[in-house]
């Protein structure tokens, strides 16, 4: 079950996230990447961010586009593991709140993907945003 079960938060100040136009534009301060989520990926995003848990999020999808739930649990699943493998998300103690639902999630389902890029890492080096985690040495 992993982080399924659990209440995420995003890892501030290390992470800057907003949702611009259905995609979530998400930048790690630390490893100079931004993600980029679109649809699905996007709509589980903004569940996690508004406290569903990740089991919440794949039942609500698994209901929603009428897929086999055990495979919408097994994506959202590794789609966390993949936003806290790069320090995206981390637990959050505060109990998970209710779910609500979201009308406007993406008219199909596709498994989430995590898109990276790194081309913004140099421009951070040379004007790093947090000073102290740089010199700390945590690159």
């Amino acid at each position: 079950m992993g982080m399924l079960l659990t209440r995420l938060k995003l890892n501030e100040p290390l992470i800057a996230a907003d949702v611009i136009d259905g995609e979530a534009v998400i930048m790690n301060l630390g490893k100079g990447h931004y993600y980029s989520l679109v649809d699905t990926s996007a709509d589980i995003w903004r569940m996690l961010m508004a406290g569903w848990t990740g089991a919440d999020a794949a039942a609500a999808l698994a209901a929603r586009y009428g897929i086999e739930p055990g495979i919408v649990r097994a994506d959202v699943e590794k789609f966390i593991g993949l936003l806290a493998a790069e320090d995206i998300l981390v637990a959050d103690s505060a109990p998970p709140a209710v779910p609500g639902a979201f009308p406007d999630l993406a008219p199909g389902y596709d498994p989430p993907v995590l898109s990276t890029f790194s081309d913004i890492k140099d421009l951070l080096a040379l004007d790093p945003p947090l000073p102290d985690y740089f010199t700390a040495g945590a690159m």
